[in-house]
Order: structure tokens, then C-alpha cells, then sequence
């Protein structure tokens, strides 16, 4: 899910697009309509096998065929697209070679690509990252200085990559060994490196030493963060870390309750997370009382985020969300049914991990997720034998309040972060999920997640 628009892979490997075709984002050509209401077939790849699609803010891109191409899309700004110019495409086009040689060699051994806000990266065969595109905050990775680039550029002093998220403002990847990197925007200690200081290079993030990292998941729909003052509990980034065994590591701003951590406070100016918090340990405003036990027994399988919420998918097939609800980005029930009036609506802080109940209610088993600033989308199956949740008793909005629910939720999915197809590993014995070996899992996008 992108801003306004959205993506899916077919099984059959087809490319659909919808939402908002402005800057050419959809890739249907320059003489389709401004808005595209349901999923419509990307021509320009109809020839190829699409294995996996990522979508940024303002552009997107995929990889086809055995042979790993990437192609991308869109809004060219700050050579975002890799295709060696600043340029709009409408088109899918081939993104260049490493050695930039655009007009002759297109990009191929490619396992899978993401895209941030102007700026993308893609993890190769071999493990090696590559980005491209805007570098403000240092978020390509390639060094303060190192400018925008047009065409990809490997990242150095990096073990092989199996992982890869790339947030609004900075970036970060998981190696074959578990290790989490950073790198970026940092002034929310997003990095979750113990400090609030922007870096520009891959850097470990030493507090998960010992710990199997399998995803991580930087923030999206933050396109214009704080950069300096009062920042302390301010809206900002914020990132989610997954390990090998299913447990939930949260850092950055504690803003309205999205890192886990708090019992009673949503709004405050001393919870934010230099370093990562694990989901489910000791409160951090009621210290006193021990252990959350948030999502206790519940292995966590992917976690997205974005700029006020947060979002995780449990082995168990449920869909956990917790931050600002409004607008219905978090799909609980607190927002549709235990909220009156338009101030409260906006104000649907929820810092415990919540069940978006009406998955359980409809019986489907959710296999991947994906969001954007301001909605959120999911995959997954029917399964009669899952028990349907009885309704809360106050869970029968009014006519009125029916409507004002209704006016509020966007018609199209409007961004995606993490791709939903992603690589991500699952926790034992659970089912397993996809490697990052080669996509053949064919889904709805974000990533952004990796999308991240």
C-alpha cells in the first residue's frame, strides 16, 4: 500500500494496480483516469512472471521472471526509479545495472526490491543491498555526503542481507545471521541504537546481540518528521523488530501508545524507547505492577508500522493493532463501537495490542499485512473450523455513528510499506513462511516491510 494507491500480485503472476494514478504511480500508462477504483491490470508486464511488488509513497517497483529483473515506476524524483534520470514514468521501466550503464544492462539477480519515500534498495541472489534515490537523514546508507543517486549502489561492510525495510526516513536490514542494522533518521531513537543521533552507515544494533532477528519494520507515512526542539513523546518514527522465536521488540516515540509499553498513558513525554522494548515486559509507566504479559503466548509472525500505529500478525491468524485508531486505520472494534462523538473518534489511543476482531468474526485466518499513514490491508483464508467471537454487548452502533464510521474510512487502501509478500520468517510450529530465497508466493504488497 502506497499514499492512495495500492498493489497485488496474482498467482498466476500478474501485476494489479488501483487508487490514485498520480505521477504515473500505477504504471497503466499516461492516458489512464486519475483515480482507479478496482484492481486493473498492469499491461507493460503482462508478458512477464511477477514475483514480488513493493510500492513507496509516490513510486513503485517489482521483480519479474527466473531471471530476478526489477523494474519501477512513477515519480522520478531524486532518481528514485534507478533508471539513471529524474524523470516521471507511467510505464513500468528497467532499473539499471549496478555499474549505471542503463542504456544496455537492466538490473537482474534480484531477490526482492523495496521503496521508501523517493528512494528504493533491493537485496540481491548473493545477499549483497543495493539503494538508490533520495539520501536526506543518510538514509541510503552510503554516507553523509554521498548525494542522491539515479542508479543502484551497493552498500558496503554488510554480511549477506535476507532481510530489508525502508521507512519514510531511514532504512534497516536483518543479515542471514540474525543481526539487526540501522541507519538514517534518528532523532526518535528510532534506530534503537541508545541515542538520538542521525547515522548514515549501516550500524548493528548492539541491544538484540543473542537474539535471531527474522524482520524488522520502519516506520512509514513519516515523510516530514521533527527535526530538532521538544521531541521527547512528539508524533515521530517509530520500529518494529520480530526475532526467530516470535517475540515483539518496539523503539522510537511512545506517541499515543503505538511502541506497547504503557498501561495508562497514550500521551506522554518520558516512554519513548532508545533501545528496543520487548512487547509484554515490565510497563514503563507502572513499573510497579511488573509485566503487561501484552500478547502473552502469542508468537508474533511480521510487524509493520506507521506514522501513528502499529500493527502485528500472531502465528495464531489474528491481527493485533495498537496506537491512534482514528480514522478506523486500526480496524478495532474500540473505534466503530465503544466511541460517541467526533472528538472521541479522533482521539482512539489504544496501547495494548488489540485483536481486530472482525477477522475472528468473519473466519479468516490472516496470512500477511501490510500499511500505510492512513489504513491497512491483510491476506488470508477462509477457515469454517475458527470460532466466532460472540459481540460485545454495546457492539450495535447507532444509524448516526454507523455513518460518521463509514465517512471516515477511505474507499481505496491508501499505502504500502512493508510488502505483504516480504520474506518473512515464521516461528516454530507454526506454518512456515516464505524465504526470502527466491518469492514465488504471489500476494498483495508491503511492505514497506518488507515491506520493511
Amino acid at each position: 500500500m502506497g499514499e492512495a494507491f495500492a498493489a497485488a500480485v496474482s498467482a498466476d503472476g500478474k501485476l494489479y494496480t488501483w487508487g490514485s494514478s498520480r505521477g504515473g504511480k500505477l504504471g497503466l500508462g499516461a492516458s489512464v483516469e486519475d483515480s482507479v477504483s478496482v484492481p486493473r491490470l498492469v499491461a507493460g508486464l503482462a508478458s512477464h512472471v511477477v514475483l514480488y511488488v513493493s510500492v513507496g509513497e509516490t513510486h513503485a517497483a517489482c521483480v519479474t521472471d527466473s531471471a530476478g529483473l526489477a523494474w519501477s515506476w512513477g515519480k522520478g524524483t531524486h532518481g528514485c526509479l534507478g533508471n539513471g534520470s529524474t524523470q516521471d514514468h507511467c510505464e513500468p521501466t528497467p532499473v539499471c545495472s549496478q555499474d549505471g550503464k542503463c542504456d544496455a544492462k537492466q538490473l537482474a539477480g534480484v531477490r526482492f526490491v523495496e521503496c521508501g519515500f523517493i528512494y528504493s534498495g533491493a537485496v540481491l541472489e548473493d545477499g549483497h543491498v543495493l539503494m538508490w534515490g533520495d539520501n536526506q537523514h543518510g538514509k541510503l546508507g552510503l554516507g553523509a555526503k554521498a548525494g542522491e543517486h539515479a542508479f543502484p549502489t551497493q552498500l558496503e561492510n554488510l554480511p549477506p542481507v535476507k532481510f530489508l525495510s525502508l521507512g519514510s526516513v531511514y532504512a534497516g536490514c536483518v543479515t542471514e545471521d540474525g543481526k539487526l542494522y540501522m541507519w538514517g533518521f534518528n532523532v526518535f531513537g528510532n534506530l534503537g541504537l541508545g541515542h538520538r543521533k542521525s547515522v548514515s552507515v549501516p550500524t548493528l544494533v548492539t541491544a538484540l546481540n543473542g537474539k535471531m532477528v527474522s524482520s524488522v519494520g520502519c516506520a512509514v507515512g513519516q515523510i516530514n518528521p521533527l527535526t530538532g526542539g521538544d521531541v521527547v513523546g512528539k508524533e515521530g518514527p517509530h520500529t518494529v523488530v520480530v526475532t526467530e522465536d516470535g517475540q515483539l521488540y518496539t523503539c522510537g516515540t511512545c506517541h499515543k501508545g503505538m511502541l506497547g509499553n504503557m498501561k495508562k498513558k497514550t500521551l506522554c513525554s518520558d516512554g519513548d524507547q532508545l533501545t528496543p522494548y520487548l512487547v509484554g515486559s515490565k510497563f514503563h509507566d507502572c513499573p510497579e505492577l511488573g509485566d503487561s504479559h501484552y500478547l502473552a503466548g502469542v508468537p508474533i509472525v511480521q510487524a509493520v508500522s506507521a506514522s501513528i500505529h502499529t500493527a502485528v500478525l500472531g502465528a495464531d491468524g489474528n491481527v493485533y493493532a495498537f496506537g491512534c485508531g482514528s480514522t478506523g486505520r486500526m480496524g478495532v472494534d474500540k473505534y466503530m463501537y465503544g466511541l460517541t462523538g467526533g472528538r472521541s473518534r479522533m482521539k482512539c489511543y489504544v496501547s495494548e495490542p488489540t485483536a481486530i476482531t472482525e477477522f475472528q468474526r468473519q473466519q479468516v485466518f490472516v496470512t500477511q499485512i501490510c500499511t500505510c499513514k492512513h489504513s491497512m490491508g491483510a491476506l488470508g483464508y477462509i477457515d469454517p473450523s475458527r470460532p466466532i467471537p460472540a459481540m460485545a454487548p454495546n457492539a450495535q452502533p447507532s444509524p448516526q455513528s454507523a455513518r460518521k464510521a463509514v465517512k471516515k474510512v477511505p474507499e481505496a487502501p491508501s499505502k504500502v510499506q512493508v510488502p505483504a509478500s516480504k520474506p518473512v520468517t515464521q516461528p516454530k510450529p507454526a506454518a512456515t513462511k516464505h524465504k526470502p530465497a527466491k518469492p514465488t508466493q504471489k500476494s498483495a504488497t508491503n511492505t514497506k516491510s518488507h515491506t520493511k
